[in-house]
Order: structure tokens, then C-alpha cells, then sequence
């Protein structure tokens, strides 16, 4: 049960921070900034509150979806799904790399450059 408010404060953590980077930095963060913050934050809230990270993450790509879709841009439910899926997939990176190395702190990094690779992807196919 610690997953859903790790996943909920991460989701608050991370859309603040991504918002006021975005605003100092430009659109340019979604690639650079935001993959790092959104790692981090469902990393350490998990690991803070004793939540599954791979459950933390999966939450955090709900509600990241659930906004997407709240949105209702044309490719919202696509939006949703990938969210689910991706944040699903960097969790599961983040607890192999982790398990691998001992540190939450290598499995929060390997998620992170995932995530940037597959923001810069997405951001060059739309």
C-alpha cells in the first residue's frame, strides 16, 4: 500500500519541479531536466517510504497518463498508454540496476539516461 502515496507524491513532486525548470530553462528540459527529476523523485520517495519501486514507478506513469488524457490531446489514450508502459519499464530498470550494484543511487541514474533516450525519441517522432 506505500506505493500509492509514494506514486502521488512523486506525481506532485516532479510535475512542480518540471514545471518551474521548463519555465527557466525552456522545452529543452523535457529532455535534459525532466527525466532526472521524474527518476528521483519516484526513487526517493519510494525508497523514503518503503514502497516497491517498480510499483512507485508504474503509479507515477497512472498518473501521469490519467493527466495526459485529462488534457484531451488528440493522442491522449496513446499518451496513457505509453506513460503506464514506460514508467513500468523504468522502474524495472531502476530495480535491476540497483539489485546489480547495491546502490539505488546507480539504479536511479540508469533509469534516468533510459528515460532521457526515450524522451528525446518520442519528442523526435511527434
Amino acid at each position: 500500500m506505500t506505493a500509492i502515496p509514494a506514486s502521488l507524491a512523486a506525481s506532485i513532486v516532479a510535475f512542480l519541479l518540471n514545471k518551474y525548470t521548463v519555465r527557466a530553462v525552456g522545452r529543452g528540459a523535457v529532455v535534459t531536466a525532466a527525466p532526472v527529476i521524474e527518476e528521483a523523485s519516484k526513487t526517493i520517495l519510494a525508497v523514503m517510504l518503503g514502497a516497491p519501486v517498480v510499483a512507485a514507478h508504474l503509479g507515477f506513469g497512472m498518473i501521469e497518463g490519467l493527466y495526459d488524457l485529462s488534457k484531451g490531446r488528440p493522442v491522449s489514450g496513446l499518451a496513457l498508454g505509453l506513460s503506464v508502459l514506460s514508467h513500468f519499464i523504468f522502474g524495472l530498470v531502476t530495480h535491476a540496476a540497483s539489485g546489480l550494484s547495491a546502490s539505488w543511487l546507480v539504479g536511479l541514474a540508469a533509469a534516468a539516461l533510459i528515460h532521457t533516450i526515450w524522451n528525446r525519441v518520442l519528442l523526435e517522432a511527434l
